[in-house]
Formats: structure tokens, C-alpha cells, sequence
């Protein structure tokens, strides 16, 4: 085994491997030999965007870009509980709860009660916060209900340029005290940091690797989609010499990831085949960067709307490249159909997707 393959092997036992969860290994043990002995695909991964009110103002923010109308109908708790129900039934071992940013204070008991709707002990629970809402008290609070892993997004090592980049002041000393508190609390924490074609050589990302090593913590590199606050941006997006360079860093600094790399069947984008975006409308997404619904809660099951999606000619395999970040033809075309329309999109009004 290669440096890169004990280092994934580490980071899947340190986050994945959790005694005190029993039902959730039986669970995951299950999927690896439904794949091995009958070729089955399980969905692994939900996230779930419960809310999209936030404290901060990021430059890339895609939240604004669904809307908040009143006209909506918003998953509640009772909606929540089905759709994990239907998810678990497809395999899902693994629920992520995202925004907006989850640590508002006006959502701290709907957060509760949504982590204990998707049963913890029979899962792995995940959530991706800015870090700056924290304290020891809610860190205590959510290890208690069951919450495995807190994501914290980090965007330099450099305060500067992360407060910088969150629109707001302070962030990264909050944030880093934050990721620190986690630790010495028994939470696994990982790191989120968005790259762009202008920050990947910077100090400032070496810095950050610096603080994940020195932690032993691994960082989750997200590619830029030119979406939301960035929709139409394509000087942000990583270049093929970008795409190398990085492929270099993690050679060297093996705990630099993607998200591809957690995949349970192969390498490649995992969109749709083992893992879904939900909003708070009960909108099904392929990835939180693709804003197109390939259908709602409220209308189909999970597993009816999953079919769908694998149908569309570019969610029917493990593409090697991301689309939303990576494939040119893919952003050019398809991301910039949804520019001035209400969000997300539904998936008939892409009659191309689809495979002959």
C-alpha cells in the first residue's frame, strides 16, 4: 500500500469507526457486502440544508441563491424522520446537516430535534458549521445527541484572509478556537476549504495545511463552482496546472482530500450513485452545486427520485472529473441554465440530460 492508501485507510477508521455506535457498523458492514457479493450501489450520504440564514457574509455564498419565500413549504421534523427512514433503506449510513450556518441561536432546538429525527445511533451524524457560534456548552450538547463530526469551513491559515473572505471580522480566531474546543471534547473535526484558481498558491493555504497537520486533522479541498455569489465566474475555477499542483500536495500531504475519496464503491464523482443534497423544501439535488431539483419529497420517494437522477447521462457513473468545478462544457451549459431563475430549477426543463 502507498503512502496515499494508509493515510485514506486512517482517516476512514478515525471517522468512521465508532464503537459506542454498534447498529451503525452492523449497518455499514451490510453495505460492503451487499457491493461485494451483489455488485449494489448503496446510497451512503445525505446532506441536509435545513435552514439558510447566516451569520456571516462569504463570497462564494450560494444560500441566497434559493429563495426564502413564504410560498414554500419547509421540511418539518415529521418530514425528516420519512425521508432517513426512505435514506436508510437505500443504505445511508451518514447524515449532514449544513445551512445557512446550523449555530444560529434562533435554531439551536430545531437543530435538536432534527439530529435525533435521523437516529444517531444508527448513523454517522455530521455538521458543517463557519465555527464561529460555538462554545464548550453546545459542543458538550451535541456530542451528547449523538453528532460524530463537526466540518468546520476554514478558508486560509492567514486570519486576514479567511475574515476576509467570511465578510466578517474575527471569524477565523472564533473558528480556530473553536476547532481546538472540539478536539479537546472528544469531536472528530475536519476542515472545508473552498480553493480558487488565485488562492491555491497563496501562504495563506500552506498556512492552513500547516494547522491541519500540526492537529492531525484532515482538510476537505472544494474545488470553485461558478454558482451563487460566484454564478458566471470562471476566473475562479481551477485550471488543468491547478488540477496537477494539487494532485502534487496531496502526494505530499496525504491528509488533503477530496470528496471523492470517501466513496464506498470507486473513485469519481459520487453525485446521485451514494450521495444527495436535500433543502430545506425538500428539493433533491445531485450536489449542493448543481441547482437543479431532480424532484421533491413532498411529490416522490427518495428512492423514485434517486432512479430518476440515475438516468441523467452524467450521474450514471464515476465521472473522474467534477462537473460543477471541473468539466468546462458542463459549467458553460448546464450551470448557467439556472441564471435568473427562481431556484433550484426542475429537472424536465433539461430535456438534454438525459441518457438515449
Amino acid at each position: 500500500m502507498t503512502k496515499r492508501d494508509l493515510t485514506e485507510l486512517y482517516i476512514k477508521l478515525k471517522y468512521g469507526l465508532r464503537i459506542k455506535k454498534p447498529l451503525f457498523l452492523l449497518r455499514v458492514l451490510k453495505g460492503y457486502i451487499e457491493i461485494k457479493l451483489f455488485g449494489k450501489v448503496p446510497l451512503e450520504y445525505v446532506d441536509f440544508a435545513f435552514d439558510y440564514r447566516c451569520n456571516l457574509k462569504c463570497q462564494h455564498c450560494f444560500a441566497r441563491s434559493f429563495s426564502l419565500s413564504k410560498d414554500k413549504k419547509k421540511m418539518n421534523i415529521e418530514d425528516y424522520k420519512r425521508v432517513a427512514e426512505e435514506a436508510m433503506k437505500l443504505g445511508v449510513v451518514v447524515f449532514n446537516f449544513q445551512g445557512g450556518e446550523p449555530f444560529l441561536p434562533e435554531l439551536s432546538s430545531y437543530l435538536e430535534e432534527i439530529i435525533k429525527a435521523v437516529k444517531p445511533n444508527r448513523n454517522l451524524i455530521n455538521i458543517t458549521t463557519d465555527g464561529t457560534l460555538l462554545d464548550e456548552r453546545k459542543i458538550k450538547r451535541i456530542k451528547e445527541l449523538g453528532v460524530d463530526k463537526l466540518v468546520l469551513s476554514l478558508d486560509s491559515g492567514i486570519a486576514e484572509e479567511h475574515d476576509k473572505f467570511r465578510g466578517v471580522r474575527n471569524t477565523f480566531n472564533r473558528a480556530t478556537k473553536n476547532i481546538d474546543l472540539a478536539l479537546k471534547n472528544g469531536l472528530r473535526v475536519a476542515i472545508n476549504t473552498t480553493l480558487t484558481h488565485q488562492s491555491l498558491y497563496s501562504d495563506g493555504f500552506k498556512k492552513l495545511i500547516e494547522f491541519a497537520e500540526k492537529r492531525n486533522i484532515f482538510v476537505n479541498t472544494i474545488f470553485p463552482a461558478p454558482v451563487g455569489a460566484w454564478e458566471g465566474n470562471m476566473k475562479i475555477v481551477l485550471t488543468k496546472t491547478d488540477t496537477a499542483y494539487i494532485n502534487k500536495l496531496r502526494k505530499e500531504h496525504p491528509l488533503l482530500r477530496r470528496d471523492v475519496d470517501s466513496t464506498f464503491v470507486k473513485w469519481g464523482c459520487l453525485a446521485v450513485k451514494e450521495a444527495v443534497y436535500i433543502t430545506a423544501y425538500g428539493d433533491v439535488l445531485a450536489c449542493p452545486f448543481i441547482h437543479i431539483s431532480l424532484g421533491n419529497i413532498f411529490q416522490d420517494s427518495l428512492d423514485k427520485i434517486r432512479k430518476r437522477g440515475l438516468k441523467i447521462k452524467f450521474f450514471d457513473h464515476y465521472d473522474k472529473k467534477c462537473f460543477a468545478s471541473e468539466n468546462y462544457e458542463f459549467m458553460k451549459k448546464y450551470l448557467s441554465y439556472t441564471k435568473g431563475k427562481e431556484l433550484p430549477m426542475d429537472y424536465s426543463q433539461v430535456k438534454e440530460w438525459w441518457c438515449s
